[in-house]
């Protein structure tokens, strides 16, 4: 990662919210007072609506992230995303697992074709319908052994 000027980036900050409404919009406000209990997202002191600087190895923790945010990814866009990432893996979320699932399924898929395994349409469709992580690894280890794409995901 680069290294950044920490007093160029708050001076930066401090212009761009120098003439910023430091007020929540009025309509978030309501919706996170309906939603929310007041801790939950009121301030608790007058130090929490100060600026300060985090060191780049620094992590911002807080009730509503799944897992610390590591200051440095707010720095550098791919420790942004892999930051991102890790908390959606972290929370469950539904696309990641949908997309290890199909990444499951196309490995099961790449191994039986390099074992010269016939699948059928209807099994190749099983396998990737499949969001089941595991079933998917049950088959993935068979289908290394196995004589038959129907070996493979076959079920007792």
């Amino acid at each position: 990662m680069e290294r950044h000027d920490t007093e160029e980036i708050t001076r930066r900050l401090n212009e761009v919210y120098a003439t910023a409404s430091s007020e929540p919009d009025p309509v978030v406000s309501k919706i996170a007072g309906q939603s929310l209990p007041k801790e939950s997202w009121s301030p608790r002191s007058p130090e929490s609506q100060s600026w300060r600087p985090l060191e780049a190895g620094a992590q911002i923790e807080d009730p509503c992230l799944a897992a610390p945010l590591p200051v440095a990814a707010l720095l550098d866009a791919a420790a942004a995303d892999n930051a991102v990432v890790g908390a959606l893996v972290a929370k469950g979320n539904p696309e990641i697992q949908r997309r290890e699932a199909a990444v499951a399924a196309e490995a099961i898929l790449k191994v039986l074709e390099a074992r010269d395994i016939a699948v059928s349409a209807d099994q190749r469709q099983g396998i990737l319908r499949c969001h089941d992580r595991d079933r998917l690894d049950r088959w993935l280890r068979r289908a290394v052994l196995a004589s038959s794409a129907g070996e493979v995901i076959s079920e007792p």
